[in-house]
C-alpha cells in the first residue's frame, strides 16, 4: 500500500513580525469619591444582642413559667459575660443558628446546667 506524499508533509508556518510602537502616555485622571454609599444597607436593621435576648425569651416563654424564665434570661447573661460571648451569637431558633465553636456551646450549656441545678438545691 503506498501514501501519497502530502499526507506525510508539515503545514508551512509563516513567522509574524511583532511591531512595538511607543503608546502615548494617557491623561491623568482625578478620581472623585461619592458622598452618598452606592451600596446601600438592607432595609433590614442590625441584629444586636438585645434582639437577640428578647428573641430569646419569647421563644422560650411558652415552656417556662415567668419566674424560670426571668431566672435562665438572667443566668444566660452571666454566663455570655463570663464567656466573652455576645448574645446575638448564641443558637436561637432556625433563623438565628448561631455561630458558636463546639467548645463554647459546651461551655455556655455546662455553666446554664450547672446554674439550674444550683438554684434546685
Amino acid at each position: 500500500m503506498k501514501l501519497s506524499p502530502i499526507a506525510f508533509q508539515a503545514p508551512q508556518v509563516t513567522q509574524v513580525k511583532h511591531v512595538s510602537k511607543p503608546v502615548k502616555s494617557a491623561p491623568k485622571m482625578a478620581l472623585k469619591t461619592l458622598d452618598k454609599d452606592v451600596f446601600k444597607k438592607s432595609s433590614k436593621k442590625e441584629f444586636t444582642n438585645e434582639d437577640a435576648m428578647a428573641l430569646m425569651r419569647k421563644e422560650l416563654q411558652d415552656a417556662m413559667s415567668e419566674k424560670e424564665l426571668d431566672t435562665y434570661m438572667k443566668n444566660l447573661d452571666e454566663a455570655c459575660k463570663q464567656l466573652e460571648i455576645e448574645p446575638k451569637n448564641l443558637p436561637i431558633n432556625e433563623e438565628h443558628p448561631g455561630n458558636l465553636t463546639k467548645v463554647q456551646r459546651l461551655q455556655i450549656f455546662t455553666l446554664l446546667k450547672y446554674d439550674s441545678l444550683s438554684e434546685l438545691a
